[in-house]
Protein backbone atom coordinates (compact mmCIF):
# COMPACT_ATOMS: atom_id res chain seq x y z
CA UNK A 1 0.00 0.00 0.00
CA UNK A 2 1.53 3.33 -1.09
CA UNK A 3 0.06 5.14 1.92
CA UNK A 4 2.18 3.14 4.36
CA UNK A 5 5.41 3.61 2.44
CA UNK A 6 5.78 7.29 3.31
CA UNK A 7 6.38 6.42 6.95
CA UNK A 8 9.24 4.09 5.97
CA UNK A 9 11.29 6.68 4.12
CA UNK A 10 14.06 6.64 6.72
CA UNK A 11 14.36 2.86 6.34
CA UNK A 12 13.85 2.67 2.55
CA UNK A 13 16.24 5.35 1.29
CA UNK A 14 19.74 6.51 2.06
CA UNK A 15 19.99 9.46 4.44
CA UNK A 16 22.25 11.06 1.82
CA UNK A 17 19.76 11.28 -1.07
CA UNK A 18 19.48 14.56 -2.94
CA UNK A 19 15.97 14.09 -4.40
CA UNK A 20 13.18 11.65 -3.52
CA UNK A 21 11.30 10.55 -6.64
CA UNK A 22 7.78 9.29 -6.00
CA UNK A 23 6.30 7.16 -8.78
CA UNK A 24 3.60 5.15 -7.00
CA UNK A 25 0.81 7.24 -8.51
CA UNK A 26 -0.77 4.33 -10.40
CA UNK A 27 -1.71 2.87 -6.99
CA UNK A 28 -3.43 6.11 -6.03
CA UNK A 29 -6.32 5.80 -8.50
CA UNK A 30 -9.62 6.16 -6.69
CA UNK A 31 -7.99 6.81 -3.32
CA UNK A 32 -9.20 10.02 -1.73
CA UNK A 33 -6.24 10.10 0.67
CA UNK A 34 -3.49 9.94 -1.95
CA UNK A 35 -2.45 13.57 -1.67
CA UNK A 36 -2.46 13.34 2.10
CA UNK A 37 0.04 10.49 1.82
CA UNK A 38 2.19 12.61 -0.51
CA UNK A 39 2.10 15.46 1.97
CA UNK A 40 3.28 13.05 4.67
CA UNK A 41 6.10 11.96 2.38
CA UNK A 42 7.23 15.57 1.93
CA UNK A 43 7.18 16.08 5.69
CA UNK A 44 9.05 12.84 6.42
CA UNK A 45 11.64 13.68 3.74
CA UNK A 46 12.30 16.95 5.55
CA UNK A 47 13.36 14.92 8.60
CA UNK A 48 16.24 13.34 6.64
CA UNK A 49 19.65 14.96 7.15
CA UNK A 50 19.80 16.53 3.65
CA UNK A 51 16.08 17.38 3.48
CA UNK A 52 15.60 16.17 -0.12
CA UNK A 53 12.81 17.63 -2.24
CA UNK A 54 10.08 15.24 -3.34
CA UNK A 55 9.42 15.06 -7.07
CA UNK A 56 6.25 13.23 -8.11
CA UNK A 57 6.13 11.58 -11.53
CA UNK A 58 2.45 10.97 -12.13
CA UNK A 59 1.50 8.65 -14.98
CA UNK A 60 -1.87 10.33 -15.43
CA UNK A 61 -3.27 13.74 -16.30
CA UNK A 62 -3.75 16.57 -13.83
CA UNK A 63 -7.32 16.24 -12.56
CA UNK A 64 -9.80 19.07 -12.78
CA UNK A 65 -9.17 22.05 -15.01
CA UNK A 66 -5.37 22.43 -15.25
CA UNK A 67 -5.61 25.37 -17.65
CA UNK A 68 -6.99 27.60 -14.90
CA UNK A 69 -4.68 29.70 -12.72
CA UNK A 70 -3.61 27.99 -9.51
CA UNK A 71 -5.62 30.34 -7.31
CA UNK A 72 -8.96 29.47 -8.91
CA UNK A 73 -11.27 26.64 -8.02
CA UNK A 74 -9.98 23.93 -10.33
CA UNK A 75 -12.08 21.06 -9.06
CA UNK A 76 -10.11 17.92 -8.28
CA UNK A 77 -6.79 19.60 -8.90
CA UNK A 78 -7.23 22.29 -6.25
CA UNK A 79 -5.64 20.14 -3.55
CA UNK A 80 -2.70 19.35 -5.85
CA UNK A 81 -2.21 23.06 -6.54
CA UNK A 82 -2.43 23.82 -2.83
CA UNK A 83 0.08 21.10 -2.01
CA UNK A 84 2.47 22.34 -4.70
CA UNK A 85 2.20 25.97 -3.63
CA UNK A 86 2.70 25.24 0.07
CA UNK A 87 5.61 22.81 -0.31
CA UNK A 88 7.35 24.46 -3.28
CA UNK A 89 9.74 26.11 -0.81
CA UNK A 90 10.91 22.57 0.05
CA UNK A 91 11.34 21.64 -3.61
CA UNK A 92 8.08 19.68 -4.01
CA UNK A 93 7.12 19.28 -7.65
CA UNK A 94 4.53 17.12 -9.41
CA UNK A 95 4.87 16.24 -13.09
CA UNK A 96 1.78 14.83 -14.82
CA UNK A 97 3.00 12.93 -17.87
CA UNK A 98 -0.29 12.78 -19.78
CA UNK A 99 -0.99 16.50 -19.40
CA UNK A 100 1.67 17.27 -21.98
CA UNK A 101 0.01 14.96 -24.47
CA UNK A 102 -3.44 16.32 -23.72
CA UNK A 103 -2.35 19.92 -24.27
CA UNK A 104 -0.36 19.07 -27.39
CA UNK A 105 -3.25 19.24 -29.81
CA UNK A 106 -3.95 15.59 -30.63
CA UNK A 107 -7.61 14.73 -30.03
CA UNK A 108 -7.43 11.53 -27.99
CA UNK A 109 -11.15 11.61 -27.21
CA UNK A 110 -12.16 11.60 -30.88
CA UNK A 111 -9.58 8.92 -31.71
CA UNK A 112 -11.14 6.71 -29.07
CA UNK A 113 -14.78 7.45 -29.99
CA UNK A 114 -14.36 7.11 -33.77
CA UNK A 115 -11.62 4.50 -34.06
CA UNK A 116 -11.71 2.83 -30.63
CA UNK A 117 -8.01 3.57 -30.22
CA UNK A 118 -6.87 3.94 -26.63
CA UNK A 119 -3.36 5.35 -26.88
CA UNK A 120 -2.72 4.79 -23.19
CA UNK A 121 -3.65 1.12 -22.90
CA UNK A 122 -0.97 -1.47 -22.22
CA UNK A 123 1.12 -2.56 -25.25
CA UNK A 124 -0.24 0.18 -27.52
CA UNK A 125 2.41 1.53 -29.91
CA UNK A 126 2.24 5.24 -30.61
CA UNK A 127 1.02 8.27 -28.76
CA UNK A 128 -0.95 10.02 -31.50
CA UNK A 129 2.10 11.97 -32.57
CA UNK A 130 4.50 9.06 -33.19
CA UNK A 131 3.85 5.50 -34.37
CA UNK A 132 7.27 3.98 -33.67
CA UNK A 133 9.94 4.17 -31.02
CA UNK A 134 13.23 5.95 -31.71
CA UNK A 135 14.99 2.80 -32.81
CA UNK A 136 11.85 1.44 -34.49
CA UNK A 137 12.31 3.44 -37.67
CA UNK A 138 15.47 1.48 -38.47
CA UNK A 139 14.19 -1.87 -37.26
CA UNK A 140 13.88 -4.51 -39.96
CA UNK A 141 12.21 -7.25 -37.91
CA UNK A 142 8.40 -6.61 -38.12
CA UNK A 143 7.84 -8.46 -34.82
CA UNK A 144 9.84 -5.83 -32.93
Amino acid sequence: DFANQVFCIKQNVSPNIDIAHYTWTYFEVGNEHALEARESLVRWAQMLPRQPPVHVFNTFELPGKPHLPADTDAGGSLMEYTLARYYAKYGYNAFYMRSGYAKGGYDYTTAFKENEVNHFEANHVGDGYHTVTRYGENEEDPNR
